[in-house]
């Protein structure tokens, strides 16, 4: 089965890189026979910026410490001065040539040699629309802010992990602050070409790693960039205002869910070059992570279909099998050969069918029976768990598919009694079950997964005003359940 919440989360990370990839290939297409930037270049960039900063701090220490107060200032003179925007006369003349240079965009596409050039041409292409449709949004009065460069710092605003080194549940976690560089990988993150201050750009969609909010990938995206300023196919990013995004990697779906806001603001940049523009996301890989989205949900449903199906004709051939000869298709193990309408086999290969339901087909005690009764007139027709014969009692009328959820259901009482070593007390199984409500957790859900939340405060108010009353309520129902005196 296709795991959708990991497919997910690396989505945007193979958007990136095929876009990386194509662009790389785009320029080559652009000028032959020039010196072409190589794989490692923005490493390489960045390692000659640093070597060149430690130079000058030793030949100006004071210069090194000012610097960054130097972009401060200037964020604040952007802030509080004149907010520069283009006209819409500007604006029709740059989207008119932003639409003429489309059509040999779609030139470059036709004329492109082998499967990467054509779809570096098409990335080029789809970035030319971006900038289109960006360009009326430079109308917009907006102050420019001191431009990002790698390494760079961020700091992410407080938020906190259910996992450790952080408290588990139901301790209450603590929210921590993230902080770290933009930092420069091949392709992925920081310009090739274009330094500022000796240093490769740093653009929207560029990563960065902060230390430490307690996620297992304490990785962070620069989420915005400026409207009008395109550095190398992405939006140019500022100090301050293009937030950046925490945890990329985590959703807050599966295992590592975050607690708390997930952004973030860079607090350093450049001292001297200033970038204006409205903050925006980028489209196109907006676009790119949907799709991949779509094309990985299609094929996990593909999957699942498939294996539906298998596991449908594995359990119909294995009813077949039991049923004995001249029962006229009745289920195998009913007692009497009549009215039952469920099978053992049929159930277990509904749980079979999802992870939950799995996780209940191993933790079912060897010795647990499935035996069939008949309601009694009045009697809730329902799954229940015998603790005295260690038995799953179902109505001898549900089918295999209607028994199965309430039956996963009772198989985890048998769960509790057999491999948790609880004596088969009925009282202990009650109490258990009191104290999960009282905390305002079910145990376990219709297919025995554990720790699903549920409220339950309307069904107390409906009960009792009183939460011992409450409790006393709930004890006398599974008393009657289990037929306790």
């Amino acid at each position: 089965m296709v795991d959708l919440d990991r497919a997910e989360k690396v989505a945007g990370l193979v958007a990136g890189v095929t876009k990386g990839v194509a662009e790389r290939e785009n320029e080559k297409q652009k000028s032959p026979g020039q010196p072409q930037p190589g794989l490692l270049d923005v490493w390489r960039q960045t390692y000659n910026g640093m070597a060149q900063r430690v130079g000058n701090a030793a030949k100006d220490p004071l210069g090194a410490v000012t610097a960054p107060l130097d972009a401060a200032k200037n964020a604040a003179a952007g802030l509080t001065g004149t907010w520069q925007s283009a006209s819409m006369d500007q604006a029709w003349n740059s989207a008119s040539a932003q639409a003429g240079e489309l059509g040999k965009g779609l030139q470059a596409i036709g004329s492109a040699k082998g499967p990467l050039a054509t779809v570096g041409a098409t990335f080029a292409f789809l970035t030319s629309i971006e900038q289109l449709l960006s360009t009326f949004v430079s109308v917009i009065p907006f102050p420019a802010f001191p431009a990002l460069r790698i390494l760079d710092m961020d700091v992410g605003l407080p938020h906190a992990h259910m996992h450790p080194p952080n408290f588990i549940p139901p301790a209450p976690p603590v929210p921590l602050p993230s902080t770290g560089p933009v930092i420069p990988i091949p392709i992925l993150s920081g310009a090739s070409k274009t330094l500022i201050n000796m240093m490769p750009a740093a653009r929207c969609g560029d990563m960065g790693l902060g230390i430490w909010c307690g996620g297992y990938f304490p990785m962070y995206e620069v989420f915005l960039g400026s409207s009008s300023v395109w550095i190398e196919g992405a939006r140019a990013s500022r100090l301050a205002v293009d937030i950046t995004k925490h945890c990329i990697f985590t959703s807050p779906k599966p295992s590592d869910p975050p607690v708390g806001p997930m952004i973030g603001f860079t607090i350093m940049g450049s001292p001297n070059v200033l970038i204006g523009g409205v903050p925006m996301p980028s489209l196109l890989s907006f676009a790119m992570g949907l799709a991949i989205k779509g094309m990985i949900k299609g094929l996990s449903k593909a999957v699942k279909s498939i294996r539906s199906l298998k596991s449908s004709k594995f359990s119909r051939a294995k009813t077949l099998a039991d049923e004995p000869a001249g029962k006229g298709g009745k289920a195998a193990d009913a007692p009497d050969g009549g009215g039952q309408k469920w099978s053992e086999a049929e159930i277990k290969a509904e749980w079979a069918k999802t992870k939950s339901g799995k996780e209940v087909l191993d933790k079912l005690p060897p010795s647990t029976k499935f035996k069939s009764y008949k309601p009694k007139g009045g009697e809730k027709a329902n799954a229940k768990y015998s603790p005295k014969e260690d038995a799953i009692l179902i109505p001898e009328h549900y089918t295999s598919k209607q028994a199965a959820p309430t039956a996963a259901h009772e198989a985890t009482h048998a769960d509790q009694v057999v491999n948790r070593k609880l004596g088969k007390k009925k009282s202990e199984i009650i109490e258990m079950e009191v104290e999960a409500k009282n905390k305002g957790l079910d145990v376990y859900d219709e297919m025995g997964k554990p720790d699903t939340p549920y409220d339950y405060t309307s069904e107390s108010k409906m009960r009792a005003k009183d939460q011992a009353k409450y409790d006393e309520a709930v004890r006398e129902k599974y008393k009657k359940h289990y037929g306790i005196k």
